[in-house]
């Protein structure tokens, strides 16, 4: 099961990890995949330019990713691969990737010379739905967002969003208020910004106490503090869509 890819500037990475096709799921009418701890997980390097290019493998521990943060090519002509790592899901679960593992932020590393990959957990919060800078996919990134999960497998929270310092390790927390959940951060950057982090984080929020919806607008530069906006919408939008904000 391929659900994400990433892009460098000279690569595409392809991800076949420890998730298969089960036939015996699907015909009993449940989620058609399953994890499966004999298929070897790996991460592949087709070279953009050179498609006709042989993919070059590189094997990695039992493991599951539904969306990478980011991958780049660091001054040693290393590939290096930021997501969002589960240990193990869709094995005893058989309806969604729910109440087995919490995904955390890892990193691999790619040695494209000797073949040889380094793995680190980079914080030990859960979190899930990474996103960037838009126009910095594909190369070394100083900040990433992603949405909170709690620390309770079997009743997820999502009432926090982090910011991560990738040249400190350092991670920020947007609290949101008692009874507020969030979906996926939407990074938008200022126009003219020089720096980095110089944007927005759009964020749909959903009020558990009033069974409303609100566009909530961060400072990303002033994460922690309050909302520099909050937009009441018209309906409940429903968690886990994915989107883009996009100038018209």
């Amino acid at each position: 099961m391929v659900h994400d890819c990433a892009l460098t500037q000279n690569y595409i990475l392809i991800f076949d990890l420890s998730i298969t096709f089960s036939p015996s799921r699907l015909i009993r009418r449940y989620f058609p995949f399953a994890w499966n701890r004999k298929h070897q997980a790996r991460i592949g390097l087709l070279k953009r330019h050179q498609l006709d290019q042989p993919i070059t493998w590189f094997e990695i521990s039992p493991c599951y990713f539904f969306h990478a943060i980011n991958a780049f090519e660091d001054a040693d002509g290393r590939v290096v691969l930021e997501s969002m790592r589960y240990e193990r899901i869709f094995d005893n679960s058989k309806l969604g990737p729910f109440g087995e593992t919490l995904p955390y932020p890892t990193r691999w590393t790619l040695d494209t010379n000797c073949g040889a990959v380094r793995e680190e957990q980079l914080d030990d919060r859960a979190a899930e739905f990474p996103r960037i800078h838009p126009n910095m996919e594909g190369i070394a990134t100083d900040f990433s967002y992603a949405l909170g999960l709690g620390t309770d497998i079997q009743a997820l929270n999502y009432n926090q969003i982090f910011k991560y310092h990738r040249q400190t390790s350092d991670v920020q927390v947007h609290q949101l208020g008692l009874g507020e959940m969030a979906s996926e951060p939407v990074f938008i950057p200022k126009s003219n910004a020089e720096a980095e982090d110089a944007g927005y984080l759009l964020n749909y929020v959903f009020n558990e106490t009033t069974h409303s919806s609100e566009l909530v607008i961060l400072d990303a530069q002033n994460f922690c503090a309050e909302p520099i906006a909050r937009i009441a919408l018209p309906q409940r939008v429903p968690f886990g869509f994915h989107g883009s904000w996009v100038p018209l």
